[in-house]
């Protein structure tokens, strides 16, 4: 018994996407795939801190901040004050931040933990007792930015000592999807 059977291809007799514009289409679409590949592979894409410094009246204050981040991941933001010659911070020291820049996180944790709190529309206070002989105040805010927040936020940190404002700084905070 013998078998007649014919083979047929799938493959159309005209080459599409070899030429003209479904080819220029597809090119195009992997260069730009290429390109998101490349920018996640070198980081900018992803997250990016930065350090803002301010000094006035012999303290500094700097802020560990996210510069650019995203939705849903750990967002490092650290508050330090800092003696500039090295002596002895007073037995309190204040901070204050935007309670709108805060609102953008989930917090797990926050490492002194301040002797009082305080808040009103604005502004969160933090008060940390200083250690004798300390010239150094680290706060650490660990968190993840809000999976819902989808846009940046411009934002002031400030430092009161002796219940005068020694000094503040402003940043922003972008956000990427």
């Amino acid at each position: 018994m013998g078998s007649d059977r014919t083979i047929l291809s799938t493959r159309p007799d005209d080459d599409v996407g070899t030429d003209g514009p479904d080819r220029w289409l597809r090119l195009i679409s992997q260069g730009v795939i290429a390109l998101l590949v490349g920018a996640a592979l070198f980081g900018f894409l992803g997250l990016r801190t930065a350090t803002a410094v301010a000094t006035s009246g012999g303290i500094t204050l700097e802020v560990l901040h996210p510069e650019v981040t995203r939705p849903g991941i750990a967002t490092p933001f650290a508050i330090s004050v800092a003696t500039v010659d090295g002596s002895p911070l007073p037995e309190t020291v204040m901070t204050r931040v935007e309670s709108a820049f805060l609102d953008m996180f989930d917090e797990n944790g926050l490492d002194p933990t301040p002797v009082s709190t305080f808040q009103d529309d604005r502004w969160i206070w933090w008060t940390f007792e200083v250690p004798d002989g300390a010239s150094r105040l680290t706060v650490s805010f660990d968190a993840r930015l809000q999976p819902t927040v989808q846009s940046g936020r411009t934002t002031v940190v400030a430092v009161e000592v002796q219940g005068e404002e020694a000094l503040s700084l402003e940043f922003h905070t972008r956000v990427v999807p």
